[in-house]
């Protein structure tokens, strides 16, 4: 019996000595980065960051985590919460320019890299700084050719693919193929684009897209649409302009249905590190190949914002609302009815990324149209009432492969049951960028 008494208070004493060692939860993180186990660092400032987040010294350890385990973006907002407390803190302005380098944004790179400069400090890090510089500078010689794509096949199922009342209506008798229907479809989306740098403020750009959906049974609504764009931007700090013209083609049951061509003008301002604001205007005309009356001139102004967030899913917010008018190339019953109308509207949004790998987003869209002439039919006015709401996943499972899901749900609320419908969609698909 004494010998097990002697046994447990060895036990507990060098229990106690233990817990007098113990290192706290930034301390642990800290003796992770300083041995280079980044991704490990990385797991554990994830666990931590509800508790700790705000605090300088955690931000800084998990900032350099984050940053050199491939999630320069998270590092990026903990190194900038770091600098908002404490200015003065060299070492998370050097890591917050690295970052920057990894990212691509020289300008800002160079920026942060100066600013550790001007406050002398150690020759080692001055060195370190001056390799990065010279890299900037060698990048700058660099082709001024980028481009990037992406491939999209999808399988998917429209239970309204012609957006048409599912019943029949008070006033018109609508034959079947008039009602809302569902089918099943096949999805290709090709979308890619490119830049050419002119200079350090100046550059080309341009991009294209083709969206191909065939159904299973109802192949009349099969379509294809192809669109095109390119001109040029203008980087002066902070801001952004471009000034482009666009070109779209529809293909409807393979017969030419409608052609667009338009010229838009955007503004784009860096109001921080994480939030931008864009307003922009935009021309359309719209020229239908067999529907005449449907001609129109569209004129649309609009002003959008995105904010990256703080937390642990990294949330990124959007925002936005518009104004328009469309008016039709010639007057007339029908076009005054159907074309001729004022709209406005908006969107918000939130995408999450729960996983380095997983992001979710969802947008909810609203317009309303208010038309000028009266219904031949009804004997008033049109006024439709739009409202969309999308969900997105997207799951990578390879370097460039993703798994994507989609829902959206559609409600048009009109008071001539003619456009009065609710149209639900589901998509299943993988997505390869290049």
């Amino acid at each position: 019996m004494k010998l097990s008494i002697t046994a447990v208070a060895l036990s507990i004493a060098s229990l106690a000595s233990s817990l007098s060692f113990a290192r706290t939860p930034i301390e642990q993180l800290t003796g992770l980065v300083n041995q280079g186990s980044m991704t490990e660092a990385y797991a554990l400032g994830q666990q931590l960051l509800d508790r700790y987040e705000g605090e300088p010294a955690f931000d800084l350890q998990y900032g350099i985590a984050a940053i050199d385990s491939g999630h320069i973006d998270f590092g990026m907002f903990a190194l900038e919460r770091v600098l908002i407390l404490q200015p003065d803190m060299h070492v998370a302005r050097l890591e917050l320019a690295r970052a920057y380098f990894l990212k691509g944004d020289d300008q800002r790179a160079r920026q942060e890299f100066h600013a550790v400069l001007e406050k002398n400090p150690p020759p080692q890090v001055v060195e370190q700084i001056r390799t990065f510089l010279a890299l900037i500078d060698q990048r700058a010689y660099q082709s001024p050719w980028a481009g990037s794509g992406r491939l999209q096949l999808a399988w998917g199922y429209d239970d309204n693919i012609n957006s048409s009342p599912d019943g029949q209506t008070s006033l018109v008798t609508l034959n079947e193929a008039a009602l809302g229907r569902g089918d099943q479809f096949g999805l290709l989306k090709l979308n890619g684009e490119f830049s050419y740098r002119v200079d350090k403020a100046r550059s080309w750009y341009g991009n294209g897209g083709l969206e191909t959906r065939g159904y299973r049974d109802e192949d009349q609504q099969n379509f294809q649409n192809y669109s095109l764009a390119g001109g040029s931007r203008w980087q002066l700090g902070a801001h952004r302009l471009q000034l482009g013209l666009n070109a779209q083609h529809y293909v409807l049951d393979n017969e030419d249905y409608r052609d667009s061509y338009g010229i838009a003008g955007e503004w784009t301002y860096g109001l921080s590190p994480t939030s931008i604001i864009t307003t922009a205007l935009n021309y359309s005309q719209l020229d239908y190949d067999a529907i005449d009356w449907k001609d129109s001139d569209q004129l649309s102004l609009s002003l959008s914002m995105v904010k990256a967030g703080n937390g642990r899913w990294s949330p990124l917010y959007f925002a936005g609302a518009f104004i328009g008018r469309e008016k039709p190339d010639t007057a007339g019953l029908l076009a005054d009815a159907g074309v001729d109308r004022h709209f406005y509207g908006g969107h918000i949004g939130l995408r999450l990324q729960p996983t380095a790998q997983l992001q979710v987003t969802s947008t909810l869209v609203a317009q309303l149209s208010d038309y000028q002439g009266e219904d031949w039919l009804y004997g008033i006015k049109r006024s439709d009432d739009y409202l969309s709401l999308a969900v997105d996943l997207s799951w990578q499972f390879a370097n460039a492969w993703s798994a994507i899901a989609g829902y959206s749900y559609t409600r048009n609320d009109s008071n001539i049951e003619l456009y009065d419908y609710d149209r639900n969609q589901l998509r299943l698909g993988v997505q390869y960028q290049f």
